[in-house]
This record gives structure tokens, C-alpha cells and sequence, in this order.
């Protein structure tokens, strides 16, 4: 386990306490709060996002604060509290999509996607998914359109389109492994043996499973935050890979 990112961030917070600068703290707390997401301590994440989300609101900082929104749906999402992390979502889209923060707000939607899935809403979710890829293509930003390729793709294997799902996903891995991008990479083999064993193909799936689960392991962490990079040990519901800092 390395532990430098959070003494880094616990080092910047006792700084910025003794400066009184607030806004500064919002940063460092976000900061803070991913880098214990990364090492799985859900608990103490969720104190740092929260307290983050609290000072942005007062602040009335309405881009800070989506993202803190956001950051809570990634904490609530790995919690496993699939539902209620909705309020959040949408509050954060009305935010990227007034300020044309377009990217983000495909990402968002994607995420909107699979929690409006958890609740058995699959038209609304095809909506959502629907939004998502047409935001994503508008970008040109190509993790918001592998965010937006995940989540129409488990809509149509929710809606009993496995065969298009798996040649989305397909495609993506493709591009995903062509270009480098880990995280993604292990996003869309997951997807792919999830849609494998929903549709029948049990042992292909639980294969995928497998290759999964030993790979799980990697780490990653931003450098920077002003420099987006893939953020965090890669898990099953990682819907974020590259846009946490504005």
C-alpha cells in the first residue's frame, strides 16, 4: 500500500487549517477524500467529501460543489447504496450542463445510467445512456465516451440486447487496450463477463470474471490537481477516470 498520497494530502491540510483559506481546503479535503477512497476506507472518505461538499455550498461555489456531488456518488456507489446517490447525479448535470462543462456532464449521466438500472427503470436509464453518448461525441473527450459506451451497453443488455452489448464492449477494449488506458481496459472486461453471464454464457463470463478480479489490484493516483489522471484503485463500480479536477 502506498501511503505517500495521503500524508501528502494530510500534510497540505494542517497548512491550509493554519491559513484559515477555506476554499483551499475544499480542494485538499476532495483531495483527501480520494485518496482514502483508493485504500477502501469508505468511512473516513466520506467525512472528507462531505466536509468538502459542506464549505462549497457555503461558499456557493456551484462547479466545486458538483463535483463534491459527484464524489459522493463515487463514495455512495462503492458503499453499495445504489439508489441513493439520484438527488446528487442530477443536481451535478444541472451543473455541467448550465456552465457547458460537457464532458462531465456525459459522465454524469452515465453514472445516472446504472443507478436508474439499480432501480429497475430501464427506459428511463436508455435515456440517460442516450444523453450520455450524444454529450460524450459532442466532446471528443474519449473517457467520457468510454463512460457513455458503459453504460449504453449495460443498457442494452438489461433491455436483452447482449449480442450488440458484447460488440460495443468489444470495440471499446479494443480501443481502450489500443491506447492505454488501464483502467478502462479492466471497466470493460468486467461489463464484458457481466453481459456474458446474464445472457448464458456462464463459464465465458465467470473467465472474464477471473481475469478481473486478478488484476483488480492496480493503482492510480492523481500526480497533480490541476492534472487529471486515471484516480484511483480501479473496482467494479469505478465510473470516474480522468475528470475530477477542473
Amino acid at each position: 500500500m502506498n501511503s505517500k498520497p495521503l500524508s501528502r494530502d494530510t500534510t497540505a491540510l494542517k497548512i491550509v487549517e493554519q491559513t484559515g483559506y477555506r476554499r483551499g481546503r475544499g480542494y485538499i479535503l476532495q483531495g483527501l477524500a480520494d485518496t482514502l477512497l483508493s485504500l477502501d476506507q469508505l468511512e473516513s472518505a466520506s467525512k472528507a467529501a462531505e466536509e468538502a461538499q459542506a464549505i462549497r455550498s457555503d461558499l456557493r461555489e456551484d462547479n466545486n460543489l458538483a463535483l463534491s456531488d459527484m464524489q459522493m456518488v463515487v463514495i455512495r456507489l462503492e458503499q453499495g447504496r445504489l439508489t441513493e446517490p439520484e438527488p446528487l447525479v442530477r443536481a451535478a448535470i444541472d451543473t455541467f450542463e448550465r456552465v457547458k462543462l460537457t464532458e462531465l456532464g456525459a459522465t454524469a449521466h452515465a453514472v445516472l445510467t446504472r443507478i436508474l438500472l439499480a432501480q429497475g427503470k430501464v427506459g428511463d436509464a436508455q435515456g440517460a445512456a442516450r444523453r450520455a453518448l450524444t454529450l460524450s461525441r459532442q466532446t471528443g473527450n474519449r473517457p467520457a465516451r468510454f463512460d457513455a459506451t458503459l453504460a449504453s451497453a449495460r443498457v442494452k443488455a438489461a433491455s436483452g440486447k447482449a449480442n450488440e452489448a458484447l460488440q460495443d464492449l468489444q470495440a471499446m477494449l479494443a480501443e481502450v487496450t489500443k491506447f492505454g488506458y488501464l483502467p478502462y481496459q479492466f471497466e470493460a472486461r468486467l461489463a464484458i463477463g457481466e453481459t456474458e453471464m446474464q445472457s448464458g454464457k456462464s463459464s465465458t463470463g465467470a473467465r472474464a470474471w477471473r481475469r478481473w478480479r486478478k488484476t483488480r489490484g492496480v493503482k492510480f493516483f492523481f500526480s497533480s490537481p490541476a492534472k487529471p489522471l486515471p484516480r484511483r484503485r480501479v473496482q467494479a463500480d469505478n465510473y470516474f477516470g480522468e475528470w475530477w479536477a477542473l
